[in-house]
């Protein structure tokens, strides 16, 4: 149940509530309801983008977190449009909406702009002028030197051959060293003229150093794609800074030779260290040779080795022949182990038998058996002869037996013989070996120590060597650097360039001047504009009314009815129907009026809106609700003692108190006094019948209620109508209190037709109104009023004299 169902007794309701009040949906996302009017009210739909139209669906009735999440209930940008099936476009700050905020402060650039070329006139005034000369110098590459920089002499300070070495030169010419070795060559002449025209001068703090004041002067100035530095001074006499250019050219020539000769005497006398220390290394070496010699009475070691080999080859030789013999001895005693084991005659033995004894006894016997078995043939076993050839058979056979025996006796004497020369060669062969195992350990230590004392002699020959050279060379070293043009004195100053300095000046004045403009417009939250309204708070901006002077609050009230201004007229027919195209204020019976603060001109624009929709033949009725402070009546010049307020007070009837035709199809329903408790009366069953017996009489009901932001009456009349016009007084209201307003607004769950703009400057409607007027259209109507006689009513005063 809403809040004006609890207030209102159920005897008292109205009957016409239920069918008379009008409820406005938009189709969205949202199916919330908007206050709670009734199951059976009027639905008027109008399609939007994505959220429903202006008004209800997702805007109203997602309620405050649509609110909060897509400017005020989703309605700008995205949420929903103004026009029923039209997209709300955001409007963005173009080139043309700058310019116009820098043309409305226009004061602020020109006063900045004065201030910053007063100050660099002063300032370049104040300038002393100063001469610049300066000395070129190339510095020369490696190869380009009388002793190019090679092996190990070679250092990244000293080489050119690439940008950082080159970049490596210009910091060495702008270190401090350069500085004070050209310090040290100035005479006190000399001196007094560099410091003489800083000795006066106006500084912060001490005052320059002969050192601060050299540094600050010098200029070190490269030339693009080449070896070639410029060392230039700037002072105030011009013979100083010629001679200062000469002298920083001079010096860095010089240290850059002087640190190479130091460099190369610092080298050499490190390689004359190092030949002493490496001298006494070989001298050591040499003594442990000597001594290890001494020692293992090595005087060669190489001629040892060679006769080392030379007898173990030969023992290797006795070692095979000795090895050999006895396995010949072996094989041959091992058959005739055999053959007597057998039972065999020894002579079967080939060995035996090869023996020269043996073989020349066997010849003998067979010789003569030969010649027995010849005289067996012709004599007889007694014959003499037969008998002596016999004995000598048998003597033949002794002798054999013997030799054979002889043989194999002499056969094992042999093997024995050979098994102790194989022994011998076996132990002579080890002790050999063993022999020269020992001289092989010898020769290990003995060959480490020599091959170190060669290295140790190779480094220093090659030390010897590199001391040579770099003592040669000292005496040969060139500069770094080459003189290519000396300075001379000039004759016409280097600084103040007075030209460059006040165009300087102008360019950053007016760069300043702009941004101060822009920055006193961001810090100003005053709604003035079309993108204040629409982009900022979040609300369409309607329309937007002229300011108007010359007329009094009576002819102001009913200007459009009087045709006192065309361009006034104009914007609120422009209101008016921008009110009938939104889907909500076509339907909207009952229209409220309210501002964020007094004296903005909400009485003012309900007034003429509502004489612009009697003009258009819509019956109307002005009803004043500000029952604090009520104007209707007063800026109408209506005397009457009866009205609203006696109406909810008394009961006294409405048709009484209304004032009949005050313009064609326009009544007038005044606030006759001021009310005591207007919260009450706002609250009672009797405003509410009221207020509904007016909406079903008239086409529109136009409501003037106090400014929302001063006091909470239009809070209690919200729910009781069907859209409310916001009135901003151009340039007055900050945008944060409006927005905080809206916000309110929006919580009461109440349809916002949009934006009002009242006493707008016209010299900058552009930039305020997005164009809805602009200065064809303006001059069209002055040229309008001038054939008619009728005297202008647009303010023209500049913005800031508002």
């Amino acid at each position: 149940m809403s809040e004006l169902d609890k207030n209102t007794p159920p005897l008292q309701q109205p009957k016409s509530k239920v069918v008379a009040r009008k409820r406005i949906v938009g189709k969205g996302n949202a199916n919330a309801s908007y206050g709670g009017y009734g199951a059976s009210q009027k639905r008027v739909t109008g399609k939007g983008n994505t959220g429903g139209s202006y008004g209800y669906g997702g805007s109203y009735g997602a309620g405050y977190g649509s609110y909060q999440s897509n400017y005020y209930g989703g309605y700008y940008g995205s949420g929903g449009s103004v026009d029923a099936g039209t997209n709300a476009s955001v409007p963005n700050r173009t080139l043309r909406d700058y310019m116009m905020i820098l043309r409305e402060r226009i004061w602020y650039i020109f006063i900045t702009f004065l201030v910053i070329v007063a100050g660099v006139s002063l300032h370049t005034a104040r300038i002393t002028p100063t001469y610049l000369s300066a000395a070129k110098i190339q510095i020369l590459r490696d190869t380009d030197r009388t002793i190019p920089v090679v092996g190990a002499e070679s250092s990244r300070n000293d080489v050119i051959s690439n940008i950082e070495d080159f970049n490596t030169q210009v910091k060495i010419l702008e270190s401090s060293e350069i500085i004070n070795l050209v310090r040290s060559r100035l005479k006190d002449e000399e001196r007094v003229s560099l410091m003489a025209p800083y000795e006066d001068k106006f500084v912060i703090g001490p005052k320059l150093t002969e050192f601060e004041v050299i540094t600050s002067c010098r200029m070190i100035m490269p030339e693009r794609l080449s070896l070639i530095v410029n060392i230039g001074f700037e002072h105030p006499d011009a013979r100083v800074a010629m001679q200062m250019a000469n002298l920083f050219a001079q010096e860095y020539i010089n240290y850059t030779q002087q640190a190479r000769v130091k460099k190369l005497l610092e080298q050499s006398d490190e390689l004359m260290h190092k030949v002493a220390q490496q001298d006494e290394k070989v001298k050591v070496l040499d003594k442990r040779l000597v001594e290890y010699r001494e020692k293992y009475g090595a005087i060669s070691l190489e001629i040892t080795e060679d006769v080392d080999r030379k007898e173990l080859s030969e023992l290797n030789s006795i070692l095979t022949s000795s090895k050999t013999q006895l396995e010949r001895f072996r094989t041959l005693w091992a058959q005739l182990q055999e053959s007597k084991e057998q039972g065999k005659s020894l002579l079967e033995n080939q060995y035996i038998t090869s023996e020269a004894n043996v073989s020349k006894l066997i010849s003998d016997r067979t010789q003569l058996q030969i010649s027995m078995s010849t005289l067996e043939k012709r004599y007889k076993d007694k014959h003499p002869r037969m008998v002596e050839i016999r004995k000598a058979l048998d003597q033949t056979n002794k002798e054999l037996e013997l030799a054979v025996e002889a043989t194999y006796i002499k056969t094992k004497a042999n093997l024995e013989v050979a098994e102790t020369d194989y022994q011998k060669a076996v132990k002579h062969l080890n002790d050999k070996k063993a022999e020269m195992i020992e001289l092989a350990k010898i020769a290990v230590a003995y060959n480490a120590i020599e091959r170190e004392r060669n290295v140790e002699k190779s480094v220093h020959s090659a030390l010897i060597t590199s001391m040579t050279v770099k003592t040669t060379q000292i005496n040969l070293i060139g500069p770094a650097a080459q003189l290519v043009d000396a300075a001379t004195m000039q004759i016409r100053y280097y600084k103040p360039n007075y030209i460059l300095y006040i165009g300087a000046g102008l360019l950053a004045a007016l760069s300043l001047g702009i941004l101060v403009a822009l920055l006193v417009a961001f810090l100003d939250d005053r709604a003035k504009s079309s993108y204040d309204i629409e982009s900022v708070i979040g609300l369409p901006l309607l329309g937007v009314i002229p300011r108007i002077k010359k007329l009094n609050t009576s002819e102001k009230a009913q200007i459009v009815s009087a045709s006192n201004s065309g361009i006034v007229t104009e914007a609120f027919r422009t209101l008016y129907s921008s009110i009938k195209a939104s889907p909500v204020g076509k339907e909207a019976n009952v229209i409220l009026s309210t501002s964020t603060t007094p004296s903005e001109g909400k009485s003012f624009v309900i007034t003429n809106l509502a004489l612009t929709a009697a003009m258009n033949g819509e019956k109307v009725i002005v009803v004043d609700m500000d029952m604090r402070l009520p104007s209707i009546a007063k800026i109408l010049n209506i005397k009457t003692d009866k009205g609203l307020i006696s109406c909810i007070e008394s009961g006294a009837s409405v048709e009484e108190a209304i004032i009949k035709d005050f313009f064609p199809n326009m009544d007038i329903l005044p606030s006759e006094k001021r009310a005591t408790n207007p919260m009450n009366l706002l609250n009672s069953p009797s405003f509410v019948a009221i207020l509904e017996k007016l909406r079903s009489e008239y086409d529109k009901v136009y409501i003037d209620s106090p400014p929302i932001g001063v006091v909470s009456d239009a809070l209690n009349i919200f729910p009781a109508v069907d859209g409310v016009i916001y009135v901003v007084k151009f340039n007055a209201v900050d945008r944060k209190a409006i927005k905080l307003n809206v916000k309110r607004m929006y919580e009461s769950n109440v349809p916002i037709l949009g934006v009002v703009m009242n006493m707008t400057n016209m010299k900058f409607g552009a930039y305020y109104s997005t164009n809805y007027y602009n200065k064809q259209y303006q001059n069209y109507y002055h040229a309008r009023n001038e054939e008619l006689d009728i005297p202008s009513d647009i303010d023209d005063e500049d913005l800031n004299q508002q």
